[in-house]
């Protein structure tokens, strides 16, 4: 993520399964807007009570920017063990950059047509 003033890291997660892009609502709380420099825009009429509005990432080399992006409660749970992200990198991002996972090597390449 890049912020307005400095780059924020955020952890986030690949989700073949989802549809879009999200940033967790505990990560955007434990940030502030004012470090992401986005406007939360809490009137949306979708499937999000607050979405984060023009958004630019940087994922590797790569920077993208973005009109809109969901704010969801995320946590992942496995067995006992609980994961926390800050956010998922959903198929919008994945299919954009033409995404190749490396399951074996546990490697995402991305090719960066959106220059």
């Amino acid at each position: 993520l890049v912020g307005e003033k400095t780059p924020i890291i955020a952890k986030m997660g690949v989700y073949t399964g989802a549809a879009f892009s999200a940033f967790s609502d505990s990560f955007v709380e434990r940030v502030g807007k004012d470090a992401i420099g986005a406007e939360i825009d809490k009137n949306t009429d979708g499937l999000f009570k607050k979405t984060i509005k023009d958004v630019n990432l940087r994922i590797g080399n790569m920077s993208l920017s973005m009109k809109k992006m969901p704010i969801a409660n995320m946590v992942i749970s496995k067995k006992e063990e609980k994961y926390s992200l800050d956010g998922v990198i959903g198929n919008n991002i994945l299919a954009d950059l033409e995404a190749v996972i490396d399951l074996k090597n546990r490697k995402l390449y991305l090719k960066n047509k959106l220059k």
